[in-house]
């Protein structure tokens, strides 16, 4: 290779980087520089993020589930959950004979491996059913199962069972 050869490769890196310097700075002063002012309206882009479960409370619509007597009588019932602007709502509403004058019946949750449960009060009756309103600031959906017992003695252990339902499992949990 002769001089001018040499000279000419030279010359043609020097070219090539400098471009690259050029392109590289006309790239970084295009983020930097200012926005144009423009006169006709341009729409902004509204960007919503999907929040989490553990970022905000989930509204579910009311869910319904019937419950099912499972003694091999004919009582019946009905029980929903909602989670709502951080209000968990449980209602029951039964068909169940009235029991005796030392029992009620009560309302409970239970998580769908039996692993754990609580009470949701105690059935009022109101008319020909008996109705239970339960209401908490936290939601309970690893607890599906209502379970409807006749109780004697009013304490934290479920008694005997008279209807049962659950609820379909949440997907998100």
């Amino acid at each position: 290779m002769n001089k001018l050869s040499s000279l000419i490769l030279i010359l043609a890196v020097v070219v090539v980087i400098i471009g690259a310097i050029w392109v590289w700075g006309a790239r970084q002063s295009s983020q930097t520089a200012p926005a144009t002012v423009s006169t006709t309206p341009v729409p902004t882009p509204t960007v919503t993020a999907t929040p989490t479960p553990a970022e905000t409370p989930v509204t579910l619509e009311a869910e319904t589930i019937n419950l099912t007597d499972v003694t091999g009588g004919n009582s019946s019932g009905e029980a929903s959950r909602k989670f709502s602007e951080g209000k968990f709502t449980h209602i029951v509403t039964a068909s169940l004979p009235d029991p005796e004058a030392d029992a009620f019946y009560e309302g409970w949750l239970v998580k769908a491996d039996s692993a754990g449960f609580f009470s949701t009060g105690k059935m009022t009756k109101s008319g020909d059913k008996y109705e239970l309103n339960y209401t908490d600031s936290v939601d309970h959906p690893d607890y599906p199962v209502v379970v409807i017992t006749l109780e004697k003695i009013d304490d934290t252990e479920p008694e005997a069972h008279i209807l049962e339902g659950t609820f379909a499992e949440q997907l998100f949990l």
